[in-house]
């Protein structure tokens, strides 16, 4: 279990020239989390694009800027898609690319930081487009002159050997192409004509025919309309091909080749840039990223009553904070203002306002305030992003809790639990030695496939490797090995018993650990308050429900639901009144007595009605919640059930004989056993993340808290050269060139 890092909040005023140098000292450092930081997301629809407005009307961002970024982003977007769509590349999915030279970009305004990326991606996209279009000019050509070759060899089949109207007075000779049940209909239509005609065609391509027809001129009007009807397509063959002298193959040939070296000459061209497009687009993809990022970071800066100083709010690390200060001081010198607090921790279960409507109740003071210089009261309060530093074991669970939420600045976060509450639940639903077995060599070699190329899928597979652990444990504890009895070095191994023979006490047993995880979680509700230092609410609350559920546990299986027994001496009962009298009542005490300081704010009446409907809500908990672990139970009789129908499908389709031996019989048994472990492994996990999240982390965890998010931008494939004006080298002396890389080392050192 780790507590999130300590947050101080920094408020620094600064020149707006200076503000590209910060932003690249800031980016360098990346420990700086924007407070209330809006994350814009652009869309491919330009009309939705429109709606989006700057951060606050104090932004440093205008309208008339954030309209000319809204256009550049459109640009990108639709340059990235055609680009997408022409060669079929997935920017997003570029794997790994190595870069003799990265793209350089160069930083001075947000506007011009975007034309630039607007340029580098125009330049390569109307030259792709140029290269594109000259070979489907050279393609469309070479299909053309294929068509005309193939109606010069169907003319020649058919007895000519030259073309010329001259020849045909009264006769048409015209050629076309049609699809083969066009071609069909329009013979069948034309033989119904009642005039001459020839007409012979053959297939010339994939789905087309080709096709010349003979008819007389006076029937050229009926007749085009019933080629039309069908959709025949005329062709002419250009005279230098075929005239009155006969066919000019030798002309047509000269031409194929010559179409054929320019579509070559141009393939070449589209496969060389179509081969560097990846690189270009990973870079022009990257810096555009970098684009958003940097326009979230200067979104964040406010105007204040000085028209040349900007304001920025932000969270660092308390470890750090003052080694942050002291370095922008030091780089800004009498140029830069920084004051900064350390965020208390609060009660995480405090009743009152929300995170949510704080920040907003922050926000609206923050803008009705003109004293900037000042840092608010307020502040002390703002909600702080959490930053964990979750050890090496326990971080696959991480996916679990932020499936639930993210853990608030002031609380545990449940990572660590989850290492040993989640198998152990697993195992008991799918206690299968033989089953954990395969679970643990898929979680290995699934982990090894991907731990370098998705982060989530591997952590995924460790979580199913650390279920695997879990159903060997429960195999052990139930003697189950691929649905038959665990036999060890002869011997049969079983320290529990098994759940198909013994009902009863797998029962007791579910509602026990039941039990024992609500406590557990109680324990984490109680251990957040007394770090929090709310000891009284500590004692008063989860300790005390921690003494009626052990109470109450201690009267079932004792005494079971014999109410004469309960209420008989020594009376056993009194060991869930006598809590409950206490819960109820203790509040009162700690008002009268002054104890708790937030009782304090709350009248008689109030408490006595919290306290009675919390005691209500409590006992109808535990009994809703310790009832949801008898699954345990029936996963676990599931599992056994499935593993004996694959066991009884074996001896009813087993065949006698080495075929049957050897072949019908392994492989009924690798099918029936991995269906099995599938389907169980989805039920089970669905159930086992179900009984932490409504049963488990309701008694401890609220998940209300914000990821620490630090302004940070990517170099892999890019760079940016971030400038400033000649008006900042002029005022201030230690922004020249010539030692500013020096500088940037000194700051940087510091966190080294």
């Amino acid at each position: 279990m780790k507590r999130p890092q300590s947050m101080s909040l920094l408020t620094i005023f600064l020149s707006k020239d200076l503000i590209p140098v910060f932003i690249e000292d800031i980016v360098e450092i990346k420990q700086f989390h924007i407070k209330n930081q809006q994350k814009i997301e652009f869309s491919d629809d330009y009309e939705e694009n429109k709606k989006i407005k700057p951060r606050s009307k104090r932004s440093i961002v205008s309208e008339e800027q954030l309209d000319q970024i809204k256009e550049s982003v459109q640009k990108i977007r639709n340059y990235l898609d055609d680009i997408k769509n022409k060669t079929g590349l997935e920017t997003e999915n570029i794997k790994e690319i190595d870069l003799d030279n990265k793209m350089e970009f160069e930083f001075s305004t947000l506007d011009d930081f975007f034309k630039q990326i607007v340029i580098e991606i125009e330049e390569r996209y109307y030259h792709l487009r140029r290269i594109t279009k000259r070979l489907d000019e050279s393609s469309f050509i070479l299909e053309k002159i294929a068509e005309i070759a193939s109606f010069l060899n169907l003319i020649r089949k058919y007895g000519g050997d030259t073309y010329s109207r001259e020849h045909y007075k009264r006769l048409n000779f015209e050629l076309y192409i049609a699809k083969p049940q066009e071609y069909a209909s329009f013979r069948s239509a034309a033989r119904k004509l009642n005039s001459p005609l020839v007409c012979h065609g053959d297939m010339i391509g994939k789905d087309m025919i080709g096709f010349f027809v003979f008819y007389e001129k006076v029937n050229e009007s009926e007749l085009s309309e019933l080629l039309l009807t069908y959709n025949c397509q005329r062709i002419t063959i250009p005279e230098k091909y075929i005239d009155k002298k006969g066919f000019h193959m030798d002309k047509l040939k000269r031409d194929h080749d010559l179409n054929i070296q320019k579509r070559n000459k141009y393939m070449e061209r589209y496969e060389r840039v179509k081969n560097e497009l990846p690189k270009v687009l990973a870079s022009i993809y990257e810096s555009y990223q970098n684009a958003l990022s940097l326009f979230s970071i200067i979104n964040a800066f406010e105007i204040t009553p000085s028209t040349e100083v900007a304001k920025i709010e932000g969270f660092v690390p308390t470890k750090i904070a003052s080694q942050i200060v002291d370095a922008l001081e030091e780089q800004f010198g009498s140029n830069i203002r920084v004051e900064w607090k350390e965020i208390p921790r609060k009660d995480p279960y405090e009743e009152g306002t929300s995170a949510k409507e704080e920040s907003e109740e922050e926000r609206s003071f923050d803008i009705m305030s003109e004293k900037d210089n000042d840092v608010k009261e307020q502040d002390e309060k703002a909600e702080a992003p959490t930053l964990i530093n979750i050890r090496r074991l326990a971080k696959p669970f991480k996916i679990l809790v932020d499936l639930y939420g993210t853990p608030n600045y002031s609380e545990l976060d449940p990572s660590g639990v989850l290492l040993f509450t989640f198998p152990l639940l697993f195992g008991l639903m799918f206690g299968d030695v033989g089953h954990g077995l395969v679970l643990i060599l898929v979680g290995i070699l699934g982990f090894l496939k991907f731990r370098e190329e998705k982060e989530s899928t591997a952590r995924f597979l460790l979580i199913i490797l650390y279920c695997g652990i879990g159903a060997i444990f429960g195999g052990i504890l139930y003697g189950e090995n691929f649905g038959g009895h665990l036999i060890l070095f002869g011997h049969q191994i079983q320290i529990f018993v098994k759940p198909i023979d013994d009902v009863v006490s797998v029962l007791k047993m579910s509602i026990l650990i039941g039990v024992s995880i609500l406590i557990l979680g109680w324990i984490l509700k109680f251990i957040n308050l007394i770090i929090n230092k709310r000891v009284f609410l500590a004692f008063t609350e989860p300790l005390i429900k921690i003494i009626m559920m052990i109470g109450g546990t201690y009267l079932i299986f004792t005494y079971y639901f014999d109410i004469y027994a309960w209420l008989s001496p020594p009376v056993p009962i009194l060991l869930v009144v006598i809590p409950s009298i206490v819960f109820v009542i203790i509040r009162i005490l700690g008002k009268i007595l002054k104890i708790d300081p937030i009782l304090q704010k709350k009248s008689f009446g109030s408490i006595i009605g919290e306290s009675t409907l919390d005691w209500t809500e409590t006992m109808l908990q535990i009994i809703s919640n310790v009832a949801s672990f008898v699954r345990i139970l029936a996963l676990e009789m599931a599992h056994i059930g499935l593993t004996i129908v694959v066991r009884e499908i074996v001896e009813i389709l087993t065949v006698p004989g080495a075929f049957g031996d050897f072949i019908i019989t392994p492989i009924i048994l690798i099918f029936g056993h991995a269906f099995v472990i599938i389907l169980e492994l989805v039920l089970v996990m669905i159930h086992s993340l179900r009984l932490h999240f409504y049963e488990f982390f309701s008694k401890f965890f609220v998940a209300d808290g914000q990821e620490f998010r630090p302004i940070s931008i990517t170099d892999r494939y890019s760079s940016i050269n971030f400038k400033h004006s000649e008006k900042v080298d002029n005022c201030f002396n230690f922004y020249c060139e010539e030692n500013r890389t020096a500088r940037k080392r000194n700051i940087m050192s510091r966190f080294i």
